[in-house]
């Protein structure tokens, strides 16, 4: 099975995407909601438009406090709520990469 995402909401860096079997958009046949990033990183597959919409304005109400508290930094764009793996010692490969070409 093919599914199709449909923007439905943006705010701020975060977008709800309407899931769809069909390549055209159409309110009936919606499978679920994905909460995403505006580059795409999927963040919550919900099945009901509002529970998507509530985290959709947590998330944007989380990325105004932090511009509010240091509007010197960026806006960060979380991809997940995952913790580090354990055999790293909380250390991602990411960091690992970081201090190897650092």
């Amino acid at each position: 099975m093919t599914e199709y995402r449909h923007p439905i909401l943006i705010q701020g860096g975060y977008q709800v995407m309407a899931i769809t079997d069909g390549r055209e958009y159409d309110p009936s046949e919606i499978l679920a909601y994905e909460v995403m990033t505006l580059s795409g990183a999927k963040i919550r597959h919900e099945l009901t438009l509002e529970s998507a919409r509530v985290w959709l304005e947590r998330l944007a109400g989380e990325e105004t406090q932090q511009q509010e508290q240091d509007p010197q930094l960026p806006p960060v764009e979380r991809t997940s709520k995952r913790r580090a793996s354990k055999r790293g010692k909380g250390v991602g490969v990411g960091r690992k990469l970081l201090r190897f070409l650092g």
